[in-house]
């Protein structure tokens, strides 16, 4: 397999970071300390923190696993949407996107095209081809995650 561009290695390992101490909380020197590499090379493939966690979700989104739905069974879903889709980084994802949004709304927008690309847009075409109701089955799969988004943190 071949090794990640700089650019993406800043990135993949900026992640954790955020995850751990928020946007305004991460620092570019605690990225630079993470990824071992000097501020100018962060700078040069980065023009701003912005611009960082915005690559930091993409690379995140780009990397998740493929689901093929159709193959999913309707007793086998709530268990596979949770292994895949409520992970305790993609719940702490959204919640940092939701909790600083404001400050960063083209991260915001990249995680949220791909919660209804990858989650939201599958999840209703598998409700429709199962007979459900979409509207009920897509509160069903809010409800949850909202769950999960108030799930504090010690209790994972």
């Amino acid at each position: 397999m071949a090794r990640p561009s700089k650019r993406n290695e800043i990135a993949m390992q900026s992640l954790p970071l955020f995850l751990e101490n928020g946007f305004k909380g991460t620092s570019i020197d605690m990225v630079v300390a993470a990824c071992r590499v000097s501020k100018p090379t962060v700078y040069r493939h980065f023009p701003d923190k912005n611009a960082l966690l915005v690559a930091a979700l993409e690379y995140w989104r780009d990397v998740q696993p493929g689901v093929d739905w159709s193959t999913v069974t309707a007793r086998a879903l709530w268990p596979k949407l949770e292994d895949l889709l409520l992970t305790p980084e993609a719940v702490r994802l959204l919640a940092l996107c939701i909790g600083e949004g404001t400050r960063f709304p083209d991260a915001q927008r990249v995680l949220f095209k791909h919660v209804e690309r990858a989650w939201r847009a599958p999840l209703e075409q598998w409700a429709k081809q199962h007979g459900l109701d979409v509207e009920s089955f897509v509160r069903e799969f809010d409800q949850r995650l909202l769950r999960q988004l108030m799930t504090p943190a010690a209790e994972e």
